[in-house]
């Protein structure tokens, strides 16, 4: 693989996201990525410990975020993007008990068929909103 470059994704997941329902998906999220030449760098949050520190290593090297969790790990981790002045795309998982935003988006609800669609795509602007 000399003269390679891998492209990396920093992905961030919240185990305790609707009845830790990632924790089942975590082997086919990564294996997908790398039959793909992704470096798949994770960060499982934890309870009392800021988000903000899974972003420390996300530098220009990262192609995206992958976020698994559901509206609340979502907005989390958003927010902590923007504090930290990062502008890369971000791909979902939904694993949450509602996933609205996700539906809103029109994503399929299962983890497979979203790492496809993100690893088939491209990403589009959405505004980042203030309630």
């Amino acid at each position: 693989m000399e003269g390679k470059t891998l492209k990396k994704v920093r992905f961030i997941y919240n185990p305790y996201s609707g009845e830790n329902a990632i924790l089942k998906e975590l082997d086919k999220i990564i294996t997908m990525h790398q039959d793909k030449g992704y470096t798949i760098v994770p960060y499982r949050i934890q309870r009392g410990v800021d988000v903000i520190n899974a972003l420390d290593i996300v530098d220009s090297t990262y192609e995206y975020i992958l976020i698994a969790g559901g509206d609340g790990t979502i907005d989390t981790v958003v927010n902590a993007m923007k504090k930290r002045g990062i502008e890369i795309p971000i791909g979902i998982i939904p694993v949450g008990t509602a996933n609205d935003f996700a539906k809103h988006l029109g994503m399929p609800q299962d983890a497979g068929a979203c790492v496809e669609q993100i690893l088939d795509s491209y990403a589009v602007g959405v505004d980042l909103g203030k309630v």
